[in-house]
């Protein structure tokens, strides 16, 4: 018997989606996982699960049965999402339907619920036969999902104590995240980062050994820090609009943020943030061609103490250099003069960028 509704396996396919990349043509071997996965959280039955896992409705399941049955030339068939509700309900389809689900869904009887096996599967699904065939790229995200699993009832298990190896899994978590996070998309590394801030905070709550929890700590340290970074990446609308080519709507939102920075309290007022926000806004200058604006723009930044150069703003600003050699800019003094304010800016003592009157 279901214990979750719809909605909730639509979300939990949405989320593996998201972690595996969101690949335009999901592999049977992601779907089937995914239909796995809702079987273990949801409680739906297996049939209904690889509907959802599809994320189809009863009609698009209908169509798409009868479509497949077209362009194979199985012959015609005179299935109803009334045939189907029943199914779902506990009906099981004839011997000639269950062949035809499997070929829509791309599995096996076993995993559709038509059959048992006696076998230890992956994920609780069918062995795929072709043994020898190379695996889809979505396999390593797969086991790192079981694996990830079999940390948690690693966790449940240790009630009075932490084990090592809990503690190395949780280490290496941290560590695979923040490598991932170089060049990753934040949305979906976010889920992943709240899973290890979570359950390392719940091992912080039981009774430790000083030397377990002097361990522990900085690893839901670092987690917390990686989720304070995404939150301000998927936050940072400027830096997207820039990415996007709309300079006109990134100058806005970085204008908007800069803002909001200056009329707040000033101990409240993250330097750092606000001249990220401030490069944000010469890119969004440069783009849409006003050189005079971005020099402008600039001055704040340069006039930051030595003490507040922080190495991702020197990164960003030779992001920002990268522009100014673009050949709209190449010939401009102006823009030359930018250049070598930015070559100095890691090791300048903090002189004003002046601009021209």
């Amino acid at each position: 018997m279901s214990t979750h509704d719809v909605s909730c396996a639509r979300r939990l396919r949405a989320s593996m989606l998201a972690e595996a990349g969101d690949p335009a043509d999901p592999s049977p071997f992601l779907l089937e996982a995914i239909a796995a996965e809702i079987v273990r959280c949801c409680g739906h039955n297996a049939l209904k699960a690889n509907r959802l896992a599809y994320g189809w409705t009863f009609e698009r399941a209908v169509t798409a049965l009868h479509t497949m049955c077209r362009e194979q030339e199985l012959g015609a068939r005179g299935l109803t999402v009334r045939s189907w509700l029943e199914w779902e309900a506990g009906d099981h389809p004839s011997a000639d339907y269950q062949d035809l689900l499997c070929r829509l869904f791309r599995t096996d009887p076993v995993s559709l619920g038509f059959r048992r096996t006696y076998r230890t599967c992956l994920a609780g699904t069918a062995p795929d036969p072709a043994g020898d065939e190379e695996p889809p790229p979505e396999t390593g995200w797969v086991v790192n999902r079981v694996a990830q699993e079999s940390v948690t009832h690693a966790a449940a298990a240790e009630i009075s104590d932490v084990g090592a190896t809990l503690l190395e899994s949780f280490g290496a978590d941290v560590t695979r995240l923040a490598r991932a996070y170089l060049h990753d998309a934040p949305g979906p590394l976010f889920t992943e980062l709240v899973r290890v801030r979570r359950e390392t905070c719940e091992i912080l709550a039981r009774r430790l050994r000083p030397a377990q929890q002097a361990e522990l700590l900085p690893i839901a340290g670092q987690a917390c820090g990686l989720l304070a970074n995404a939150c301000l990446d998927l936050g940072l609308a400027g830096s997207t609009y820039i990415r996007l080519g709309r300079p006109q709507q990134a100058i806005t939102c970085a204008g908007t943020a800069i803002r909001l920075y200056e009329d707040g309290p000033l101990v409240e007022r993250a330097y750092g943030n606000e001249a990220f926000a401030r490069v944000d806004l010469v890119n969004g200058y440069l783009l849409g061609g006003e050189l005079e604006a971005a020099c402008q723009s600039a001055a704040s930044i340069f006039e930051l103490p030595s003490s507040q150069r922080i190495d991702g703003l020197s990164q960003r600003l030779h992001g920002v250099g990268g522009l100014l050699r673009s050949p709209r800019y190449q010939r401009a003094p102006r823009a030359l003069e930018f250049i070598e304010r930015i070559d100095e800016f890691p090791s300048d003592s903090g002189c004003s960028f002046r601009p021209h009157r």
